[in-house]
C-alpha cells in the first residue's frame, strides 16, 4: 500500500474537507459516511463499507452496493455458496 501525504484545514465550525484526489481515490462522494479513530495522538479515517449484496437483474448476478462496498468479499462467499450448492447436487446424484 502507497502512503501518500495531503494537507487540509478546519473552518471556523471545525469540519475537514477533503482533497478532491483523496475523495477521488477513495470513491467517496457527498453523504459517504466515514470512521474516525484516534490511535496514538493520530487521526485516521476510513471510509464505512456497506455490507454489499448480490441481486439477479435479468437472469445476471449483479452487485448492489453503497460507496465503498465491498465487492471481493460478496464475489468469494457467493463462489463459495455456490460451490456447496454444486457438491450437494453432485452428492444426490452418486
Amino acid at each position: 500500500m502507497t502512503t501518500t501525504v495531503h494537507r487540509a484545514s478546519l473552518d471556523r465550525l471545525g469540519r475537514l474537507a477533503l482533497p478532491e484526489a483523496v475523495r477521488r481515490e477513495l470513491g467517496l462522494e457527498a453523504g459517504c459516511e466515514l470512521d474516525l479513530r484516534l490511535e496514538e495522538g493520530e487521526l485516521r479515517l476510513r471510509p464505512r463499507l456497506e455490507e454489499a449484496q448480490l441481486a439477479s437483474r435479468d437472469g445476471l448476478l449483479v452487485i448492489v452496493a453503497g460507496a465503498g462496498g465491498e465487492v471481493k468479499e460478496v464475489v468469494r462467499r457467493e463462489r463459495a455458496a455456490r460451490g456447496r450448492r454444486i457438491a450437494g447436487r453432485f452428492e444426490q446424484g452418486r
